[in-house]
């Protein structure tokens, strides 16, 4: 008579190999079913992150330490690299850092070894990050020193995670900006301080800004910690992107930035040179300064507009979205071009970039996983997937 054990390893077998034979005989589709709204590239990494999860549902917890070439040779685990190897890296440090909490605790309850029978098998974790979200085009996380190249403190290069190589860099050491450690609910920013000059990162040509109606999503977080430094101490560029060159030159680019002490202050989003396509309005002169912020800025269907921690700001521009938007030309933190007079005091924690307008449920997405890891409480909570104060989530 088989043991109950038996009798569930061979029904997951059984439920495994239906999975196999069902992708062999059902390929993925690059063209289905988004065809109409995403590019094939999209498309792609949606549906092997659906067939991740697929395969995770018959794979074991892991709760021993081991090499990467030893996790690959579990059959799931191989099977999740063939499909992507970035996920399974990442899958890999999960299961690791599960074991080490299992045996931390085999050991306090055991003497030191791990025993099965006593410590109990934790649940399979999930992390939601921006480039699960399709689209994502930049990702600079302050928070992660391994993303940079530094210096000391100074940060010549800060490097994209989204997987696109949109990197920012800067050559001159003078306007370097600083990695400074434990500013933001523990964590570490870029810390601009125009003293002397001023100081931004940049990069020469990007990669998919903007979608085929120049929509885009722009989310920053970030502060102004004092006045701005030169001839404009009210005056501050936060990101910039579609200029023609490094020069304040052609019309079809987008600039955030920020008037602190301009009465009343404000945000602003500009993307044609002259006019702007959207503001946000807050009371008394200089009252943004020492306010870290989430901003959400967005050209999208229904027009353009900013959202200050999850809520629609008061300046928004239902009419207007700027056309003819170069996504693919220089763009700047913390500046618009370089040589420019307005050095901004700011420090960053992350900005995120997508290359479509986000609907409003994806905006409370990526707002509430920012609330999350910066301590910032914004005004909608995500509810598909509904994200755990760790970020964590159900796929």
């Amino acid at each position: 008579m088989k043991k109950f054990k038996d009798f569930i390893n061979e029904t997951k077998d059984k439920a495994h190999k239906k999975l196999l034979q069902e992708r062999s005989d059902n390929p993925i589709d690059l063209k289905e079913p988004f065809k109409k709204t995403f590019d094939q590239k999209e498309v792609k990494k949606m549906n092997v992150i659906a067939e991740i999860n697929k395969i995770l549902k018959f794979r074991d917890p892991i709760l021993e330490k081991m090499t990467y070439e030893i996790w690959l040779t579990i059959p799931q685990n191989k099977e999740i690299a063939e499909l992507n190897e970035y996920h399974a890296q990442r899958l890999y440090e999960q299961d690791m850092d599960r074991a080490d909490k299992v045996q931390a605790a085999g050991r306090a309850s055991g003497g030191g070894v791990r025993k099965k029978k006593v410590v109990a098998a934790e649940a399979v974790k999930y992390y939601w990050t921006p480039d699960l979200m399709p689209s994502c085009s930049l990702w600079l996380d302050a928070d992660d020193a391994s993303s940079m190249t530094i210096s000391g403190s100074n940060i010549s290069q800060w490097n994209d995670k989204s997987g696109n190589g949109n990197h920012y860099g800067q050559a001159t050491a003078a306007a370097q900006p600083a990695y400074s450690a434990s500013v933001q609910n523990g964590r570490s920013v870029v810390w601009c301080d125009p003293a002397s000059q001023a100081q931004f990162l940049t990069r020469s040509a990007t990669t998919d800004y903007v979608d085929g109606n120049d929509h885009w999503t722009t989310f920053t977080v970030h502060q102004r910690y004092k006045n701005h430094g030169n001839s404009n101490p009210h005056y501050g560029n936060i990101f910039s992107f579609g200029y023609d060159d490094n020069s304040f030159g052609g019309s079809d680019w987008v600039v955030l930035h920020e008037r602190g002490d301009h009465s009343p202050a404000d945000f602003v989003l500009n993307a044609d040179g002259t006019t702007y396509d959207a503001n946000v309005l807050n009371g008394a002169a200089g009252s943004w300064q020492g306010l870290t912020q989430i901003m959400t800025w967005r050209a999208y269907s229904s027009g353009t507009e900013i959202r200050v921690t999850g809520t629609l700001g008061n300046g928004t521009n239902p009419a207007g979205v700027k056309t003819g938007l170069n996504g693919t030309g220089f763009s700047a933190v913390n500046a618009t071009h370089v040589g420019s007079g307005i050095w901004a005091s700011h420090y960053f924690a992350e900005i995120i970039q997508y290359k479509r307008g986000l609907t409003d449920a994806e905006c409370a997405t990526v707002e509430t996983y920012l609330q999350n890891k910066w301590d910032i409480t914004v005004a909608t909570q995500s509810v598909d997937p509904v994200l755990g104060s760790d970020n964590s989530y159900t796929p």
